[in-house]
């Protein structure tokens, strides 16, 4: 937690985010200092937007494809919830509303998905996508 509390902080400075080799050094000492269990993963990737968008990586290839942790559901929350308070969205909108047509969203029990669903994890959507 230590850690991401620093990187945190770091990334909150005022005076701009550090440089790729400075996170890589941090995200370095990080993957070092883990214990060879198994149980972690292989690296960290991490993606800073200032004047463009930039990606560091440690232990994997930035470009590779990856199941995210669950602190975005955090995120997304925050974000809705704003979104929500600004009134550019309803919880009880339907996700078909902000989808495409040719988009295929299931309904449970009898009614669409709500973004409330989407939100509390209710929606009845199967983990992954191929189990569509």
């Amino acid at each position: 937690m230590n850690f991401i509390a620093s990187l945190g902080l770091v990334l909150s400075l005022q005076q701009g985010l550090p440089s790729d080799s400075a996170v890589h050094a941090i995200l370095l000492t990080r993957v070092s200092a883990l214990p060879d269990t198994g149980k972690h993963g292989e690296g960290i990737v991490v993606g800073l937007l200032d004047q463009g968008r930039r990606i560091v990586a440690v232990g994997v290839d930035a470009d590779d494809v990856f199941e995210i942790g669950s602190i975005t559901k955090v995120f997304t929350a925050s974000i809705l919830a704003d979104m929500v308070s600004r009134r550019e969205v309803r919880l009880d909108d339907p996700v078909a509303k902000y989808l495409p047509s040719s988009a295929h969203i299931p309904s449970r029990n009898g009614r669409q998905i709500t973004l409330l669903d989407l939100a509390t994890q209710s929606s009845g959507l199967p983990r992954h996508r191929r189990d569509l």
